[in-house]
């Protein structure tokens, strides 16, 4: 704890006034099975954007409103709409033959 400057935040404050000689200066540290559980519960079409290497594309999903697999298609999410979110040529093509493999 002695790279944080605790001066100006309370919560640090706090801790050190009132709990740091109960606890000590024990860090939590994250253990592989939080990570499993970190990954389980994210939702299915971050999971597909991930597998497929286009998961810098996520939040643009999120914010478009097409987190539902099921509309990934081209009648419903056209070639023009993923262009709208940043994708280039090959993130086209690479999204399309990935959804045909894996939907």
């Amino acid at each position: 704890f002695e790279d944080v400057d605790t001066e100006d935040n309370l919560a640090y404050k706090h801790a050190d006034q009132h709990r740091r000689e109960k606890i000590g200066d024990k860090i939590y540290q994250i253990q592989d099975e939080d990570k499993e559980e970190e990954e389980d519960d994210q939702p299915l079409y971050v999971k597909f954007l991930q597998q497929w290497g286009l998961d810098k594309f996520v939040d643009k999903f999120e914010e478009d409103g097409w987190t539902d697999v099921s509309l990934w298609n081209p009648e419903n999410l056209t070639d023009e709409d993923l262009k709208d979110m940043g994708m280039k040529k090959g993130h086209i093509r690479k999204f399309r033959v990935e959804c045909e493999q894996k939907l």
